[in-house]
């Protein structure tokens, strides 16, 4: 597991609409899955904003991508990968809806509406979550990408940098241009790496290694929230920015 987050129902922008961090993650797996990017035309959080949709954007979760240009393979594989994310996801048709979609309701999600929370119970019954229950003919997948155990993976519980650690070796590979890892700075050098992946600053292994990817992936960060002539040395303040950024770990004091 690539993505997780310690603030399941922080609300982030993505483009024009909004989701949960635990949503977020969840796309951000389906789309490393399939090596593909969505484009999402309808988020979560749209109390009584989408008719059509019977309340299951309501709450979180939800979402629907654009199949615009794509082809029938192309949407069952995004479909598919979606599912093996752990979403419960549907290629919707036109008619009945105004027009061709990917609609996905991320399994598990506390935020649910109870309209979503349907959709779900359908979707593990072999149903497409309509009104009619009928069949689902989409690819469906071993319902273990949606156990509990599965989905845990995308939460973290209390993760924190530790601050000294990594500055420490930031700083040695400044003075080496070697690459730095140990036993004790491997996990917090990781909670780094996952990050800046979040961000699309760092699309590399994270190995808990802070060598030159890292380094130049975490210069690029500081230079995006506004550092002047930055390096990849770290510092508190970007640090605690790209921990609450994501939400992926705190910065221990």
């Amino acid at each position: 597991m690539l993505f997780s987050t310690g603030e399941p129902k922080q609300h982030i922008d993505v483009g024009p609409v909004t989701l949960d961090r635990l949503s977020l993650c969840m796309l951000k797996e389906a789309e490393r899955i399939g090596e593909f990017k969505l484009a999402l035309v309808q988020g979560s959080f749209n109390a009584g904003g989408v008719p059509a949709s019977a309340g299951t954007h309501d709450g979180g979760g939800a979402l629907d991508a654009s199949v615009r240009g794509l082809s029938s393979d192309q949407i069952a594989h995004r479909v598919h990968s979606l599912r093996q994310a752990g979403w419960a996801a549907w290629h919707r048709f036109s008619p009945p809806f105004s027009g061709p979609h990917i609609h996905a309701i991320a399994i598990g999600n506390p935020l649910l509406s109870p309209g979503a929370r349907a959709q779900v119970q359908d979707y593990k019954n072999g149903r497409n979550g309509l009104a009619g229950h009928g069949r689902d003919t989409d690819r469906r997948v071993d319902p273990r990408h949606y156990s509990d155990a599965f989905l845990s993976r995308y939460l973290r519980n209390g993760d924190f940098a530790d601050f000294s650690i990594l500055a420490f070796v930031s700083q040695r590979f400044q003075n080496t241009g070697r690459e730095v890892t140990s036993p004790t700075s491997r996990k917090h050098i990781k909670l780094v790496q996952a990050a800046l992946k979040e961000v699309d600053l760092y699309p590399f292994t994270v190995d808990g290694k802070w060598g030159p990817k890292t380094n130049d992936a975490y210069a690029q960060w500081r230079k995006r929230i506004g550092v002047k002539h930055p390096t990849g040395l770290v510092r508190r303040p970007s640090l605690v920015i790209l921990g609450n950024r994501t939400g992926n770990f705190g910065v221990k004091e």
